[in-house]
């Protein structure tokens, strides 16, 4: 027993055209609305004969009709999310048999609603195109069913032309109705199924702005802290360089190195200020950039920065990218000085970096992740990128914003 359950459970369940969309309980929903379908017609062609127990032969297909009632019952409780596309139109195809049977030998008229029902499960169930053959198996049965009725009363005197009309309108209308029916299930599938999609775009955008916002903080922290514990790297090392042969240059020294430790206390949430700040500031911040820069001693930094009123982001961003390249070059590059040029154009700011430093073959780019969060900055803003470096004649850094 436990075998078996555990087979069914790893078997590969049969691809529906909607159910994934239609949960169980909502099929089991619509199964209990049938079954008291069924009893309430059982109801009443019960009354119905037992009021006509006077006419003749009222009682005589009571025992077929409730056979087929049952059987109705009995096709309704297989669920239709676990059967393959072929049962299920198989299934289908037999209710609407049996309900063509129930209708012969019943006395109540409302067993054609079931075939409606029908139509509805076989979009909702199988798609449009099954739901078409369902729909033309119903036309064609009750067509079928309506020209023997026209021969029956044809022979029983009844005027042929009237009843030939009559069955013709009721066909027509019934075709209506299931064209109706048909559309109005296709449409409740598209909504669930747009419904669906919305879902999953609105998980996969929380995924991903989940993952944006990783990057962006791995970003800023690298910036942030980057530049700051390099030149606080530095200092710490003036002071083991001059704690024994020049005492003031250590103090000093130590003296800077504590300051920049306050620095990095407020430095982030400097920058996440500047990130949310409706207005940024590129002049003053790269001067106060350069003015921290230029307290190590050991590195000259021109800037020229001529620019109006930046985006925010663009701002931002340009003043990271810039502080990564100097930290890049008091990092690597062993230079003796930096010129920082930002210049903007009609159409887009640009943002030149050049150092005299070493340099390097840019086969071999330098390792870290300082180039690659420059490149992903650039890329961000659909910038343009340009790196001149090779062996000892140093590196320029070209960034081109669009604004």
């Amino acid at each position: 027993m436990a075998k078996k359950a555990k087979n069914e459970q790893n078997s590969p369940q049969p691809e529906l055209a909607s159910a994934y969309i239609f949960s169980f309980p909502l099929l089991k929903s619509l199964r209990y609305f049938e079954w008291s379908a069924v009893a309430i017609i059982l109801i009443a062609d019960f009354c119905h004969r037992q009021l006509s127990q006077g006419k003749p032969h009222a009682w005589d297909s009571f025992v077929p009709f409730v056979i087929s009632m049952a059987l109705l019952a009995w096709i309704q409780s297989f669920n239709p999310s676990r059967c393959g596309r072929g049962k299920c139109m198989f299934l289908l195809i037999s209710e609407v048999l049996v309900v063509v049977f129930a209708s012969m030998t019943g006395a109540c008229g409302p067993l054609y609603f079931f075939t409606v029902l029908i139509c509805a499960k076989a979009v909702l169930l199988l798609g449009m195109r099954s739901a078409v053959v369902i729909v033309l198996i119903n036309v064609a049965i009750l067509g079928l069913l309506m020209i023997a009725c026209t021969k029956i009363f044809e022979k029983q005197g009844i005027d042929y032309a009237l009843c030939a009309t009559d069955c013709t309108l009721q066909l027509a209308l019934f075709g209506m109705v299931y064209t109706l029916v048909v559309f109005i299930a296709r449409a409740i599938v598209r909504e669930a199924e747009t419904r669906k999609r919305v879902e999953e775009l609105a998980l996969e955008n929380e995924v991903l702005s989940k993952e944006i916002e990783r990057n962006r903080i791995a970003r800023d922290l690298h910036d942030t802290l980057g530049h700051s514990l390099v030149s606080l790297g530095l200092q710490l090392e003036l002071i083991q360089e001059f704690r024994s042969r020049d005492q003031d240059k250590a103090n000093k020294a130590l003296l800077t190195a504590r300051e920049l430790t306050d620095h990095l206390i407020t430095e982030v949430r400097q920058t996440v200020q500047a990130i949310r700040s409706p207005t940024f500031d590129l002049d003053t911040s790269l001067k106060e950039l350069v003015q921290q820069v230029h307290q190590n001693n050991k590195l000259s930094v021109n800037l020229n920065c001529d620019v109006n009123v930046l985006p925010n982001r663009v701002g931002h961003e340009l003043f990271c990218i810039t502080k990564e390249c100097l930290t890049n070059v008091q990092k690597h590059a062993s230079a003796s000085n930096v010129k920082i040029d930002v210049q903007q154009k009609p159409d887009h700011v640009e943002l030149s970096i050049a150092d005299d430093g070493t340099g390097f073959a840019k086969s071999q780019p330098p390792s870290g992740f300082g180039l690659l969060n420059i490149q992903e900055r650039v890329r961000i803003l659909a910038g343009q990128l340009s790196l001149e470096s090779s062996p000892e004649t140093g590196t320029q850094i070209v960034v081109r914003i669009p604004v």
